[in-house]
């Protein structure tokens, strides 16, 4: 784990289970080491930092690559282990970028539906989650979020 992202990590960990009162339910269901995906569904763009936060371990993300281009987004997110994906054609480079993730035994978190639900209901997952689980040889650990798209209204009102 580089310095920043376990800097981030413990700070913005302390913040969201202190003011959100973050519960994780079951996280002794994700392997402490070895390759392993993070299958979650994705309702708000707060998703990703939550879910990085929830593992105790070192994560990587496919992100959007329109994320990169902006200055401080870009930074922060590819300081914290994000690596561009060009969604809606087929990215050799992130689906390389993945199995070398898998491969030296970190976790990879996806969102299979591609980009957050509209309807904040679970979308049709786009293939490749399968077959990157296969090449590389490690799990899918199906994870769930619940009220992220109220996350702002959590920070007011510190309800769960």
């Amino acid at each position: 784990m580089n310095l920043f992202y376990k800097m981030v990590w413990y700070i913005v960990h302390y913040l969201i289970v202190v003011f959100c009162r973050l519960k994780v339910i079951d996280a002794d269901n994700i392997p402490e080491e070895g390759g392993v995906i993070l299958a979650s569904n994705h309702i708000s763009a707060i998703d990703p930092p939550l879910m990085g936060i929830s593992v105790r371990r070192t994560a990587y993300f496919m992100a959007k690559k329109e994320l990169f281009n902006i200055f401080i987004i870009g930074f922060l997110i590819k300081n914290l282990n994000a690596f561009p994906v060009n969604r809606g054609v087929f990215d050799k480079n992130a689906l390389k970028k993945s199995e070398e993730v898998l491969e030296n035994g970190f976790a990879l978190i996806m969102f299979p539906e591609g980009t957050r639900s509209k309807t904040k209901k679970l979308g049709k997952g786009k293939p490749g989650i399968g077959m990157l689980a296969r090449m590389a040889v490690v799990p899918i650990v199906p994870i769930y979020i619940q009220n992220s798209q109220e996350f702002y209204k959590l920070l007011l009102t510190g309800r769960r």
